[in-house]
């Protein structure tokens, strides 16, 4: 949560890079830890990433990525049938989206809008207020 806070504020990006440093320390000798914690790690650190000019935004991508692989792995891909979202996967494929279109990657940006849009539409929100 320091490591958001720090990254949000902007106060202090050193501080932060040292907060996610440490985080992931303690991942890697954590015994078992839930995906959604290594996910909410991964995310905080490509956010981090994205926010220095001296590191790549291909960096913040893999990033990204390997957040959206670990949901997958726990959740599964919305796409499928009978399979539901979540809004952090919505939020990671937005985020993707946008990495994708600033790199002209059109077939990566279609992809990452395909799993956006059956995220939302697997949310019971969106159901609710936008019936078929």
């Amino acid at each position: 949560m320091q490591a958001l806070q720090s990254l949000i504020l902007g106060d202090d990006s050193e501080g932060c890079f040292k907060i996610l440093d440490r985080a992931r320390a303690q991942l890697m000798e954590a015994t078992s830890i839930s995906p959604e914690h290594v996910c909410l790690i991964m995310m905080i650190t490509a956010m981090w990433q994205e926010s220095c000019p001296e590191v790549e935004l291909i960096d913040a991508e893999k990033s990204y990525i390997a957040a959206m692989i670990c949901l997958f792995n726990f959740i599964g891909d919305p796409r499928g049938r009978g399979n539901t979202g979540q809004p952090l996967m919505m939020l990671l494929a937005w985020k993707l989206q946008l990495l994708a279109m600033s790199g002209k990657k059109m077939q990566d940006s279609e992809l990452a809008e395909e799993i956006f849009d059956a995220c939302l539409s697997s949310c019971t929100s969106h159901k609710k207020q936008f019936k078929d």
